[in-house]
């Protein structure tokens, strides 16, 4: 049994009550449907630390009442019988209109509906002229029941009337101070609340709907907690910071050879360092750690560059090259403010490299 959640977020400057209402039916089964629901939650304005949602299982149920009170606008109908339903199953409602004020009885037919998608209810006949004499009416309701109330529709039942229902997968978010249960008019619920349709939930079955400036909106998925948006601003600080010290790298780099010609200039890449870069021999007791201008290694490149560079750049560190031991080999010399540690991480393999000759 699927599970729909809406989530309901209150930007409004006050309290709000927030109801939830069945949509109307594919078809019109009945002149007088009203809407019938006592599922509802009340919300502080902009209250993020906190989630408030409708949780609405697809269990739907027929419920048969009978009441001092004539199936109306704002009437609140209270039924004494409730059966849960699949789509395609049938049932037979049985008023009884006297004196004795009897309760009304759902039984299962011999057979359930014929059209796929639809509950059938039939109603026995029964003595509709006596409804005033006794002021006993009869009233039928269909629905679902969530985790917070029913919400469903009601309407006067007919007798000898078969009633097939095919219920929509859309929900009405309204703001009021009704009662529970109070039949209320579908049209205009419908013209003046937030409109839930089974394409604005996601995956997982979830939605977000929002009430601000008296607009509705409503989107897939659950809305953001304080938390959640703490995250994505660290989240997307750390990428910014990662980004900027890219372009940085990639200014400086631009920078130092700007005013250099093509001759005076060549590039490889790094394909690796002989490890460990080492301390010069007159300064071994120096930690490795720690800046030293006397750091100095030997490198692998992936392509081989000419005759007569002197210096070597990566990332806008300068290397200058005191040995070529090949096209693809060079002993370099470091005496610039970087740890060991931060010269390997430089010149490791991939790495882009320039290479000058003054």
């Amino acid at each position: 049994m699927d599970n729909y959640k809406i989530f309901i977020v209150n930007k409004t400057s006050s309290k709000k009550q927030f109801w939830a209402f069945l949509s109307e039916p594919e078809d019109t089964f009945s002149t007088d449907l009203y809407l019938n629901s006592s599922a509802y939650i009340t919300i502080k304005p902009d209250n993020t630390s906190q989630l408030n949602s409708f949780t609405i299982p697809l269990q739907y149920s027929t419920e048969a009442g009978c009441s001092n009170n004539a199936v109306g606008l704002n009437t609140v109908i209270e039924s004494s019988i409730t059966e849960k339903v699949d789509l395609t199953d049938g049932l037979t409602a049985t008023f009884t209109i006297s004196n004795e004020h009897l309760g009304p009885d759902l039984s299962s037919p011999a057979s359930g509906s014929t059209d796929p998608g639809k509950v059938k209810v039939i109603v026995d006949p029964f003595a509709q002229n006596d409804e005033d004499k006794y002021s006993w009416y009869p009233s039928l309701t269909f629905g679902v029941q969530s985790q917070q109330g029913f919400m469903g529709y009601s309407w006067s039942p007919e007798p000898g009337e078969t009633y097939k229902i095919k219920p929509k997968v859309k929900f009405y978010i309204a703001t009021g101070s009704w009662e529970s249960n109070q039949l209320l008019d579908m049209s205009s619920i419908s013209t003046d609340s937030g409109e839930v349709t089974e394409d604005d939930f996601d995956a997982k079955l979830e939605c977000t709907v929002t009430l601000e400036n008296g607009e509705w909106t409503v989107t897939k998925g659950r809305p953001l907690t304080v938390n959640d948006q703490l995250i994505q601003m660290i989240e997307s600080h750390n990428y910014l910071s990662k980004s900027h010290a890219q372009l940085t790298s990639l200014i400086a780099e631009a920078s130092l050879i700007t005013d250099l010609t093509v001759e005076d200039k060549e590039k490889s890449r790094s394909d690796g360092v002989e490890y460990p870069i080492k301390p010069k021999k007159q300064d071994k007791a120096l930690s490795q750690d720690v800046a030293s201008p006397f750091i100095y290694g030997r490198i692998a490149l992936s392509s081989a560059i000419g005759f007569g560079f002197t210096y070597m750049f990566a990332s806008g560190t300068k290397f200058k090259l005191v040995k070529r031991n090949s096209g693809t080999d060079f002993t370099f010399e470091y005496d610039g403010n970087k740890a060991a540690e931060q010269v390997r991480e430089l010149l490791k393999a991939g790495a882009a490299l320039i290479f000058t000759k003054d």
